[in-house]
């Protein structure tokens, strides 16, 4: 199964001050990160097409999501496994309630489950939207780094500033 993951964009600010934690942990796009989900778009449709695209449930993931849907004239589908559900601004750290405990290793563990059912329900190019930490993760399987301090080290250290990441998942296998 080939695989397109593409990162959200650049985040809403003054969410992490809300006393909500659930709105906290949740920011949307700015419309810096709206107009730079558009920029891609073409390329993303270059890539295509598609017969799946998948996306995290939170917020920037789901504005990044519908900007390429509309651009692509598809559908997409949430993954609860596909989400990172915190928010991080400066040294301030939120995560959604109930998910406090989420860890790289975590991430990594459920982006994988993930592929697992889209590959066992056959799809042969998806797209994906998701958060760095687990995109990150992605990229740290296919690398054979599976450890907590691995796969922070690929998502802290290693992505860099590209939106669009390439891979193919065969058997469990992530290249």
């Amino acid at each position: 199964m080939k695989i397109t993951a593409v990162l959200h964009f650049n985040k809403a600010q003054g969410f992490i001050d809300s006393e909500a934690l659930e709105l906290a942990a949740n920011p949307s796009l700015s419309l810096q990160g709206f107009e730079e989900a558009l920029e891609i778009a073409p390329t993303i449709k270059a890539m295509g097409p598609f017969d799946g695209m998948f996306t995290s449930r939170l917020a920037r993931a789901l504005d990044t999501s519908s900007v390429l849907a509309m651009y692509l004239d598809m559908d997409f589908q949430t993954i609860r496994e596909l989400g990172q559900a915190g928010n991080k601004e400066g040294n301030k750290i939120i995560m959604y309630p109930g998910f406090e405990d989420y860890s790289f290793l975590g991430w990594q563990n459920n982006a994988i489950s993930a592929l697992k059912r889209l590959e066992l329900a056959d799809y042969q190019n998806i797209l994906i939207v998701s958060h760095r930490p687990i995109v990150g993760a992605l990229h740290a399987f296919s690398k054979g780094i599976t450890n907590e301090s691995g796969i922070a080290h690929v998502v802290l250290s290693e992505l860099g500033n590209e939106p669009i990441f390439k891979f193919e998942y065969i058997a469990g296998i992530l290249y």
